[in-house]
């Protein structure tokens, strides 16, 4: 009985945390999608690029899977999503990257958003390896990493745009 007890309060916080990371994966998932959608007509370069950063993301929402079935988790983690619209992108004159400047501003969202991902892990892998739960640390520690690789590709992708948010030449990233 006293197992019974205890249980519950060990894996609420990794199954609260997996619900979450799940989540948070999703949403990341249809960010790339939609990306790898807008950039199609302007650069298949950088179409390639989210979607393989998706491909990436749902190999995360994997490896969240299996950690779940690892822990016991007892919930359901949440399934995939669909991309929520907000009033800002109905606002947008152009869902498609139509030129240097829209591709600049939108690479410069994507990062910060990235940026944003990277802190997440890195504040969840501090929260788990502070309280002694090393299951979920290294995969928390994993997808830190991961996102911190794709944030200095897309930061390569968006030094290669110059300032003012023309490409370099005139070239379309290839």
């Amino acid at each position: 009985m006293a197992q019974q007890a205890t249980m519950p309060t060990t894996a609420q916080p990794q199954q609260a945390t997996l619900t979450l990371v799940c989540s948070h994966e999703h949403q990341a998932l249809n960010r790339y999608r939609m990306l790898s959608l807008r950039f199609l007509p302007y650069s298949l370069a950088l179409s390639r690029l989210f979607e393989a950063f998706a491909n990436e993301s749902e190999q995360r929402i994997q490896a969240i899977m299996q950690m779940a079935k690892h822990l016991q988790a007892t919930g359901d983690l949440p399934a995939a999503a669909l991309p929520i619209h907000t009033e800002g992108d109905q606002k947008k004159p152009h869902f498609f990257v139509i030129g240097d400047a829209m591709a600049g501003a939108v690479l410069a969202d994507g990062l910060l958003r990235e940026h944003q991902s990277t802190l997440f892990y890195r504040q969840l892998c501090h929260i788990y390896h502070a309280n002694c739960l090393p299951e979920l640390t290294g995969l928390l520690l994993t997808f830190a990493e991961q996102k911190h690789a794709e944030c200095r590709v897309l930061q390569e992708s968006q030094d290669y745009l110059l300032p003012d948010g023309c490409l370099s030449g005139r070239q379309q990233v290839a």
